[in-house]
């Protein structure tokens, strides 16, 4: 039924040992039995089926289409059921992507913003303490360093705060 993705009904023990894919039912007490294949998009998820240990004077057009109908949307639900699950872990691997990112991001942006203020701080003394003793032209650079140190710490300002908003909007929908 699996492989053939065709409905069986069976009724009668003689019948059921001798179908090739039902000669190991014969060890049970079973009479009547109908199989449906569980099938979504033309895949094949498995089998459902039901068994009698009487024989049973069922009608096949009857029964088999209510039943396949049962296998139809039982497929679907197992279907969905491992959708959910796929999209649940990927839920999860993008968290943990997500936080890996923000972690590097705060260790990137402190051993960066600490050496740059350090670097800020210190060329600003450097040219207060050297005001007066020294070319126009040399006292220009250290207002260029502070300009570029401030550019730096805005860009990495911009860079998390960017990332904040994309992780309040990733998951607060």
């Amino acid at each position: 039924v699996f492989k053939t993705k065709e409905a069986i009904l069976i009724a009668g023990g003689k019948d059921i040992s001798e179908n090739e894919y039902l000669n190991n039912c014969s060890i049970f007490p079973i009479k009547t039995i109908f199989c449906s294949p569980l099938i979504v998009d033309e895949e094949s998820l498995g089998v459902i089926y039901v068994d009698s240990p009487e024989v049973r004077n069922i009608k096949k057009l009857d029964i088999a289409y209510s039943f396949e109908i049962l296998a139809e949307h039982a497929a679907i639900a197992i279907n969905n059921a491992n959708i959910h699950q796929q999209l649940e872990r990927e839920k999860r691997k993008a968290e943990n992507a997500e936080k890996l990112k923000d972690d590097f991001l705060t260790l990137i942006s402190h051993e960066i913003r600490n050496p740059l203020n350090f670097m800020m701080t210190h060329a600003q003394l450097l040219k207060s303490v050297i005001n007066g003793n020294i070319d126009e032209e040399y006292l220009e650079s250290f207002d260029i360093i502070n300009r570029g140190g401030k550019r730096l710490l805005r860009s990495i300002e911009l860079a998390l705060n960017t990332s904040e908003i994309n992780y309040i909007t990733i998951f607060s929908s």
